[in-house]
């Protein structure tokens, strides 16, 4: 932590990260960028941060190219540091993808039920290969 930070702030940091906010990491893309700014929002809201420490903390939650990405670039365009410019220019980099194409192949809707079919196929061959063992409680 910043030894520059008043007591106050080192607290609001601490109860920040046991809100186990959660990470936005670009190349994985778990969570949407929307979801997750909202979230960081929230989490700013039920943890009391300051307005001055929300783009440090927000920061602090980017991982992979997004880290890097914030590191290089992102934070010489949030002059002013606040949160509206952060989240304008995190839906900028990583907002919505652009609509589809209508010649373009429908998604198929049973794509996550077969994948988790896969790997719970996957799962029950690993767990067979011990003697005694079953997968039934799953």
């Amino acid at each position: 932590m910043d030894p520059m930070m008043t007591e106050e702030d080192r607290d609001a940091v601490t109860v920040f990260f046991r809100a186990h906010p959660l990470s936005f990491d670009s190349t994985r893309r778990t969570v949407h960028v929307e979801a997750w700014l909202h979230d960081m929002e929230q989490t700013f809201l039920m943890c009391h941060i300051p307005d001055y420490l929300e783009i440090m903390l927000a920061a602090k939650c980017l991982y992979g190219d997004a880290r890097l990405w914030w590191i290089d670039t992102g934070e010489r365009q949030v002059p002013s540091r606040t949160w509206a410019q952060f989240r304008a220019v995190m839906l900028a980099r990583y907002g919505p993808l652009p609509p589809r194409d209508e010649g373009a192949p429908a998604r198929n809707p049973d794509i996550y039920r077969d994948m988790r079919h896969t790997r719970y196929q996957m799962l029950s061959q690993a767990w067979h290969a011990y003697p005694g063992e079953t997968m039934s409680h799953y």
